[in-house]
């Protein structure tokens, strides 16, 4: 079932997860790889783990019990208080100071999600708050379940869903979420892909996932990545598919990206050329969304403000322009010269940006 979220002071309520939890650790180290001497207090422990919940992963996680049945959203304090008890136990014995900060990632690893949106029936962040959800046989929610269940397959006790584990209601959060969505599927134990339109890797160039906007990041952040079909079967019989050969030649040949790119892809304004044109071939739903789904591939600041829309892409090209001297910046449209009086004026980048681009 899908549980409630809980709040800062609910960890009490959560005992009983919290206590399930500890029977599920996995990759201790042995305590012959110690030195005793250096072993980190309870307070050196809570501080790397606060700095991680807090700095590093989303505000919102999904925590799956054991028996998949279970599903409860939790945010960064109950969190950090879930998984206290466990963490010392394992941390305060077994690590030495220096060895810390892997451990507590390991124990918080999640998996992410990476998908195509329903027109309708997604599950949101209130109705994960709202207790018998679990009953709901919509798409969206069937959706859920099996990327949880994929998810505990791969190790993972914690999940993030861009459909609901993001408070849209709160502008703060949803501003974040923007800003570091590049960093969170970067920093997952696992993405998982599903791929509604594909059956094998031989649809890749007919899958709808491959033109959306906000799936090239998706693409390109996670160092592990697993691909899922229509009926939730392996696309391959790899672990981590950016490790076969096969699924990297697909990928790179409908995308355009290179393997080099695939496997390594750093982030920055550098080779913006390059970039802008694997841009060019998708599309977002919200107009605003062709700038915003960039600010992680490109590693820049920019204000999120929906509703400002054709603005957006004119002050990420300002901001470009500002940041990047690389004279091929402009150079991935048709006709660089016009693009660049689009970006100087008011009249619709990006209409512009997919009309002469492509």
């Amino acid at each position: 079932m899908f549980a409630a979220p809980t709040g800062h002071g609910a960890a009490r309520s959560a005992n009983n997860v919290a206590e399930n939890a500890e029977s599920d650790v996995e990759n201790e180290i042995s305590c012959d790889e110690v030195d005793q001497d250096g072993a980190p207090t309870e307070t050196d422990i809570m501080t790397v783990t606060a700095e991680l919940v807090f700095n590093e992963m989303p505000s919102h996680l999904i925590y799956i019990s054991d028996d998949y049945e279970t599903m409860t959203l939790i945010d960064r304090e109950t969190l950090v208080d879930l998984f206290r008890l466990e963490l010392i136990r394992v941390c305060k014995d077994l690590v030495s100071k220096d060895k810390l900060p892997d451990v507590v990632r390991q124990q918080l690893r999640y998996a992410a999600l990476s998908h195509r949106w329903l027109s309708v029936g997604e599950p949101t962040f209130q109705e994960m708050s709202v207790e018998g959800s679990h009953q709901s046989t919509r798409p969206g929610f069937i959706k859920l379940r099996n990327f949880c269940q994929k998810a505990r397959e791969y190790g993972c006790r914690l999940a993030w869903s861009d459909t609901c584990c993001i408070d849209k209601r709160s502008s703060a959060e949803l501003d974040e979420a923007i800003r570091a969505m590049f960093k969170w599927y970067r920093n997952a134990e696992i993405c998982i892909v599903f791929l509604a339109d594909s059956l094998s890797i031989s649809d890749f160039p007919e899958e709808v996932w491959f033109q959306r906007g906000w799936t090239l990041q998706e693409l390109l952040a996670p160092p592990r990545i697993k691909f899922y079909g229509r009926h939730w079967d392996e696309l391959s019989r790899s672990r981590n598919d950016k490790e076969d050969h096969s699924v990297l030649e697909a990928l790179s040949q409908v995308t355009g990206i290179s393997r080099q790119n695939l496997l390594y892809f750093s982030p920055g304004l550098v080779d913006v050329r390059e970039k802008m044109i694997w841009a060019s071939k998708r599309r977002t739903t919200r107009i605003e969304d062709i700038a915003y789904s960039l600010i992680g591939i490109l590693n820049i600041s920019l204000n999120v403000a929906y509703g400002e829309g054709e603005r957006a892409f004119r002050r990420l090209m300002e901001a470009i322009m500002q940041a990047c001297r690389e004279w091929q910046i402009l150079a991935w449209a048709a006709f660089p010269v016009l693009l660049w009086r689009t970006v100087l004026s008011t009249k619709h980048p990006p209409t512009y940006f997919y009309q002469v681009a492509i």
